[in-house]
C-alpha cells in the first residue's frame, strides 16, 4: 500500500505542465492514504478533499548596483538574497517586487534588469523565458539598476571635447568622473572635478547627478581643481638602479627633470618612459624580436598599438610566471588600461589610441584567463579581475564584459560554459563482445576497442594539462609541485599503466596464457600508434620491456613471429637513441588527434630552463628564453584542440581506471617463480 507521501507525489506529477522541471514547489493539501493510484481514481471516489494548485517558483539571485539619495561616496552595491520568482512573473514585475523589498526611492519604472555585459532584459520578457537554457547568460546573477540616460560631456579647456555618454544618474558623481578620466586620458584623477553647465557650479562628487538637479541631456564639463598641484604627464627618476630581484619592489620618485628612461617596473607603466637600451633590447634583425626587456615594457608591448603580435602575446602570457607573480600582472593590465593622453596628442588621435590599448588589453585578460591554471585556486584574483570588469569594464567597453566574466565563474563552477565538439566525420561504432557474460573482463573487448577507450581515458587527463605547469620544472620541484597537478596525474597513470601491463601478464601462471596476453597488448599498442597515442603506446611498451617481463625467453618463444616483429618495431620506434630521435620523428608527422609523449617535452622543458638565465647580466628579462619555451609548450598546447571521435564504452572504461597491480620488486619475485632463473623448470 502506498503511502501518503507517494500518492501526494503522484498527483503532483500529473497536474504540473511543461514547465515543471523550473519548480521548486508545489502546494497540495492532504491526500488520505489509501490505494488510490492515479488524481483520476481520487476524484472517482468523490471526496470532500480540496486540491489547491498553486504557481511554481523558481530562486533567482539578483544584484541590486543602487544609490540612496544620500550616500557617503560608497558603492552600494548589494547582493540580494534568492528570491522566489513566480512562473507567471514578468520582468517588469521582479523590478517592482525587488524595489518595494529594498525600499528604493526612485520610480520602479526608471530601473531595468540587465545581464553584466548591461545587456537589458525587455520588461515585458516572461522570466521563465530568461530561465530556458538557451537564453544567453542563463545561470548568472541578474543585475538591478537604474535604465542609463544620455548627458553631455566635454573637458572645460577644449572646445571640440564635445561627446554624448549614458550613465547612471543615480549612482555618485565620482563614478562619472572616473569614466570622462579615463576617457580623456586624466592622469592624476584627484586632481579633477566635475562643472554643471546648467547652474556653472561644481558638482559634489559623492552625490548623484539626479539629486543635484543635473538634467538628461545637458552638459557637464571635466574641469582642473589646481593647476598647480598638476604633476608632471612622465615624472622621471634621477637615478637608474635595478635590484638583482624580479620582485624587488621601488616606488617612483616623481617631478625629476633627468632625461633618462625608468627602469624599475615596479613604476607605473606609464613612467617608464619610451624605449632605450635601459629598458628593452632587440635581436639586431630586420624584424623588432625582444630578446631582453622591463616587465612594464613587455606589458606594454604585448598591448602595443602598432606592434601586435599575437605570439609575442601568448609567448608573455604562458611564461611570465616564471619572472613575475599573477597579482603584478593584473596591476600592470590595469596600469595599462588607464592611457595617459601624451603632449601633443590630439583628442581624436587619442581616441583611436585609448581604444586600441583598452581592447588589447581585455584581449590579454581573455587570454590569460583562459591560459592560467593560477586562476582555480586564487580566488583573490578572481575577485580583482570581477571587480575590474563591474567597476570599469560594464562602463566602458561592456560589449566585452561577459565572455571574461564567464570564463572567471566557470572556473569558480558558478555556471557551465558549453563547449560541445563537432566532427566531420561519423563515429565509429563500438566493438562490443559478441557474445557478453555476466561479468566482462578487459580482455573481452576487442584490442582496438580497448586502445580507443584508453585513448579518451588519457586524452582526458592530457587536455587539462595547463601552460604554468610546465614552467619551471614546476613537476619536480616540491615549491611548484601544487602548480603541475595535471601533469603529475596524467604521469602517476602511465606508470600505473605500466605496472598493469607487466602485473597482467605475470598473473597468468600457465606459459601459453603468458603469452596470449602479451600478445594482446601488442595489438593494443599498434591500434594505440595508429591513433597517435604516443603517450599511451610508451607507457604500455615500457611494461612489455620491464626487467621482470623482458627476462621470460620462454613466453616470449611462444609468441605469434608476425606479432613479435611488430613489437620489434615498435620498441625500435621508442628507443631514447639521439633523444628520442625515431619517436619525434613520428610525432611530428601526426597531424591529427595526438597524445604526445609528455616526457619529451619534459625533457626539452629541463633542459631549456637550465641552459640560460632567466635574466640577462644587467637583470632585463631574458625573452629569448622565454619564447623557446613557449615554442614547446604551444606545440604540446594546440594537440589538447584536436579530440578523438570515439565512444565510450563505460564497462570498459571502469576496468581501465580501476585495475589490479604489483611493485617492481614483487613483479621480480612472481617472475622468477614463472621462469626460474636456473631455467631448469618452468612453472606453467
Amino acid at each position: 500500500m502506498n503511502t501518503k507521501r507517494e500518492h501526494k507525489e503522484k498527483i503532483m506529477k500529473e497536474i504540473t505542465d511543461v514547465h515543471s522541471r523550473k519548480a521548486v514547489q508545489s502546494y497540495i493539501t492532504d491526500i488520505p492514504s489509501g490505494d488510490v493510484e492515479t488524481l483520476t481514481e481520487y476524484q472517482a471516489q468523490a471526496l470532500e478533499d480540496v486540491i489547491e494548485v498553486h504557481s511554481k517558483y523558481c530562486p533567482m539571485k539578483f544584484e541590486l548596483r543602487v544609490y540612496p539619495h544620500d550616500h557617503d561616496g560608497d558603492n552600494h552595491m548589494v547582493y540580494a538574497t534568492p528570491v522566489l520568482v513566480s512562473q507567471d512573473s514578468f520582468v517588469s514585475d521582479v523590478i517592482d517586487l525587488l524595489c518595494n523589498s529594498y525600499s528604493l526611492e526612485y520610480d520602479p519604472r526608471l530601473y531595468g534588469l540587465f545581464l553584466h555585459d548591461d545587456q537589458q532584459l525587455p520588461s515585458g520578457m516572461s522570466m521563465w523565458d530568461y530561465l530556458d537554457d538557451s537564453f544567453p547568460g542563463y545561470q548568472d546573477t541578474l543585475v538591478l539598476h537604474m535604465i542609463h540616460k544620455p548627458i553631455i560631456v566635454s573637458l572645460e579647456t577644449e572646445a571640440d571635447s564635445i561627446a554624448t555618454i549614458s550613465v547612471d544618474f543615480s549612482q555618485p558623481s565620482v563614478v562619472v568622473k572616473e569614466i570622462l578620466c579615463r576617457r580623456y586620458g586624466c592622469r592624476y584623477h584627484n586632481q579633477y572635478g566635475l562643472k554643471y553647465e546648467g547652474n556653472s557650479l561644481m558638482l559634489n562628487l559623492q552625490k548623484s547627478l539626479h539629486n543635484q538637479g543635473v538634467l538628461e541631456e545637458e552638459r557637464i564639463l571635466l574641469v582642473v581643481m589646481d593647476d598647480s598641484d598638476i604633476l608632471p604627464a612622465f615624472p622621471m627618476k634621477d637615478l637608474l638602479t635595478r635590484k638583482d630581484s624580479a620582485f624587488a619592489s621601488m616606488e617612483c620618485e616623481a617631478g625629476s627633470t633627468e632625461s633618462f628612461a625608468l627602469v624599475e617596473d615596479d613604476c607605473n607603466i606609464w613612467d617608464e618612459g619610451p624605449d632605450s637600451e635601459h629598458n628593452i633590447r632587440f635581436k639586431k634583425t630586420n624584424e623588432l624580436v625582444v630578446v631582453g626587456a622591463t616587465f612594464n615594457k613587455l606589458v606594454e608591448r604585448i598591448t602595443s598599438v602598432t606592434d601586435h603580435d599575437i605570439e609575442f602575446v601568448k609567448a608573455f602570457l604562458l611564461t611570465y610566471q616564471s619572472y613575475a607573480t599573477p597579482d603584478k600582472l593584473l596591476r600592470k593590465l590595469v596600469e595599462r588600461y588607464n592611457v595617459v593622453r601624451p603632449s601633443g596628442t590630439s583628442l581624436e588621435e587619442f581616441s583611436q589610441m585609448r581604444q586600441t590599448i583598452q581592447a588589447r588589453v581585455i584581449n590579454a585578460l581573455r587570454l590569460w584567463v583562459e591560459y592560467g591554471v593560477e586562476f582555480k585556486y586564487n580566488v583573490t584574483l578572481q575577485d580583482n579581475i570581477l571587480h575590474f570588469i563591474s567597476s570599469v569594464l560594464v562602463l566602458d567597453h561592456p560589449r566585452f564584459c561577459r565572455p571574461l566574466r564567464t570564463n572567471i565563474l566557470s572556473i569558480r563552477g558558478l555556471i557551465q560554459k558549453r563547449n560541445v565538439r563537432r566532427f566531420r566525420d561519423p563515429m565509429p561504432p563500438a566493438k562490443l563482445p559478441a557474445n557478453p557474460g555476466s561479468v566482462l573482463s578487459v580482455f573481452d573487448f576487442d584490442p582496438e576497442e580497448i586502445a580507443r577507450q584508453l585513448t579518451l581515458i588519457d586524452f582526458s587527463l592530457f587536455a587539462k594539462i595547463k601552460p604554468a605547469e610546465l614552467l619551471n620544472q614546476a613537476w619536480q620541484k616540491p615549491k611548484y609541485r601544487a602548480r603541475a597537478q595535471n601533469i603529475l596525474q596524467l604521469v602517476d597513470r602511465m606508470n600505473n599503466l605500466t605496472l598493469w601491463v607487466a602485473s597482467t601478464i605475470l598473473f597468468q601462471k600457465d606459459i601459453k596464457q603468458r603469452a596470449k596476453r602479451i600478445q594482446g597488448f601488442i595489438q593494443i599498442c599498434n591500434h594505440l600508434h595508429l591513433m597517435n597515442n604516443f603517450c599511451t603506446l610508451m607507457a604500455l611498451l615500457n611494461g612489455l620491456a620491464h626487467h621482470s617481463i623482458n627476462r621470460l625467453t620462454k613466453t616470449f618463444g611462444k609468441l605469434d613471429r608476425v606479432l613479435h616483429k611488430r613489437l620489434n618495431e615498435l620498441q625500435e620506434m621508442a628507443r631514447p637513441d639521439d633523444n628520442f630521435k625515431l619517436l619525434r620523428e613520428h610525432l611530428k608527422k601526426a597531424s591529427n588527434s595526438c597524445i604526445p609523449y609528455l616526457q619529451l617535452y619534459m625533457s626539452d622543458l629541463a633542459f631549456l630552463d637550465n641552459c640560460s638565465p632567466n635574466f640577462h647580466k644587467d637583470n632585463l628579462i631574458n625573452f629569448s628564453k622565454f619564447r623557446l619555451i613557449y615554442h614547446q609548450i604551444r606545440d604540446l598546447i594546440l594537440r589538447q584542440d584536436k579530440s578523438y571521435n570515439f565512444e565510450e564504452v563505460p564497462a570498459l572504461q571502469e576496468s581501465l581506471l580501476k585495475f589490479a597491480f604489483l611493485d617492481d620488486d614483487t613483479l621480480y619475485e612472481v617472475s622468477l617463480q614463472r621462469e626460474p632463473r636456473d631455467d631448469k623448470k618452468v612453472i606453467p
